[in-house]
């Protein structure tokens, strides 16, 4: 296990993403930023996904100037990383190639050190051409190893035998069985996307649905086989998320993602604050301040209750922390040895157990709403037919004779918005165009 674990905050995009469809507005964002300069997270994840169109959509801000703010105050002290699809972006058609290239470029010129490319559709090659293209552009490449559970499957083959066979060349044809997503397949991939540029490997358990145990294999070799830092991302599942961080870290990841408490749970992954509880058991040194943690902690809570009315988990918000590790009982605090214990010795249900024992004291939920709810484990493979792409079509950019004859996208920032997100930014820059042909007006007056 590492002697000092370094931590990716997903607290700024990924979290409240999920929990208020992303609505902190730019206030919200410059009263944390300070305590997370204080904090120093290796990694803080601050764009990509669908949290650019929230921004222009919900709160009419432009997703670049969200970027250049993070950049201003956290740039040299914590990496700033995004989150893409490959060649489909942030969710969106497949692109051209000149459009990925801009809006990477755009990017990692306002401050993205690390683009993490999501493995949506299990498609090594596309895995291979976004680490290619970032790198070439001089940012870390973060490819994401989606894992799926190991599964056989019946192949064709052809086969020569007996004397005949040999004589003739007649072949005989059946299936095989093969062995698919192993071990030995991400191994593999891994080694090859290291030899394609790759500055960090992810392994991605987003459903939790491969289990502790398959980690408890997986890892070791993984670490044997690449020398780039792994890190270990998974949602919340109940006990399980949590047994799978813990499995990961003894095992020995070097990152792993983390949301800070009062956004952590069901809108995210594990918080921060139990795998300190777990580190300080391991003797693994946690690479942040944890004063600026608590800090950062109050004010979440904050802001939280500020946006109750777009909050999407009200069913899930943990007891205070601080309080909850003053009264916790001998029971609980020897759940989590007793958890390390059957991580170290790949106990699966005991570790769940045990996690699901911890998280339910901490108040986290082990009920899901429905609709909330993952893909039960079984259906996985729906996830590997291939889809149909949607077709790119490259947006107008009108002159608005109503706000004087000016662009629609007055430069390639703004339309490389259109071009990514063409509704939301449409309405977004016709409003910021009203505003400024407005105040120009009343200039001259």
């Amino acid at each position: 296990m590492p002697k000092a674990l370094k931590i990716r905050d997903l607290t700024l995009r990924d979290a409240q993403q999920r929990l208020f469809g992303g609505r902190m507005t730019q206030d919200h964002i410059g009263r944390l930023l300070p305590l997370y300069r204080k904090a120093g997270f290796h990694i803080v994840e601050i764009w990509g996904g669908s949290l650019p169109t929230a921004l222009m959509a919900s709160l009419g801000e432009s997703p670049w100037d969200r970027l250049r703010v993070c950049a201003s105050e956290l740039k040299g002290v914590s990496l700033l990383a995004a989150v893409s699809q490959g060649k489909a972006v942030f969710g969106g058609p497949v692109y051209p190639d000149y459009i990925i290239d801009s809006i990477y470029k755009e990017a990692f010129r306002n401050g993205i050190d690390v683009m993490r490319v999501e493995d949506t559709d299990h498609d090594p090659e596309t895995l291979r051409e976004s680490v290619l293209e970032i790198v070439s552009l001089g940012a870390i490449a973060d490819p994401e190893l989606s894992l799926l559970p190991e599964f056989r499957s019946a192949e064709p083959n052809s086969k020569k035998r007996g004397f005949l066979s040999l004589l003739f060349g007649a072949e005989e044809t059946g299936e095989e069985e093969v062995k698919e997503y192993s071990d030995e397949y991400y191994i593999s991939l891994a080694k090859k996307l290291e030899e394609t540029g790759a500055g960090i490997i992810t392994l991605s358990d987003s459903s939790a649905g491969v289990g502790s145990s398959r980690l408890y294999s997986l890892i070791p070799k993984l670490k044997q086989a690449v020398k780039v830092p792994l890190d270990f991302y998974t949602r919340y599942v109940h006990g399980k998320s949590l047994a799978e961080l813990l499995t990961s870290i003894i095992k020995g990841v070097d990152i792993v993602d983390c949301c800070v408490w009062w956004f952590s749970g069901i809108s995210s992954v594990p918080p921060i604050e139990l795998v300190w509880l777990f580190c300080r058991r391991l003797d693994i040194e946690l690479d942040v301040d944890m004063e600026a943690i608590g800090l950062i902690r109050k004010e979440l809570r904050e802001i939280r209750r500020s946006l109750v009315d777009f909050d999407s988990c009200l069913f899930s918000i943990p007891r205070e922390f601080e309080k909850a590790l003053e009264d916790m009982p001998d029971e609980v605090e020897a759940l989590f040895d007793k958890a390390i214990s059957a991580a170290t010795d790949d106990r699966q249900e005991e570790l769940y157990d045990a996690c699901r024992a911890i998280e339910t004291y901490f108040g986290f939920p082990s009920n899901i709403p429905e609709a909330l709810m993952e893909k039960p484990e079984e259906d996985f493979t729906d996830s590997l037919e291939e889809r149909e792409p949607e077709p790119y079509c490259e947006p107008a950019n009108p002159n608005l004779a109503e706000f004087g004859g000016v662009k629609l996208a007055r430069n390639e920032d703004e339309f490389l918005l259109l071009e990514l997100f063409p509704e939301a930014a449409e309405t977004s820059l016709r409003s910021l165009r009203e505003q400024e042909f407005k105040k120009g007006n009343q200039e001259s007056e």
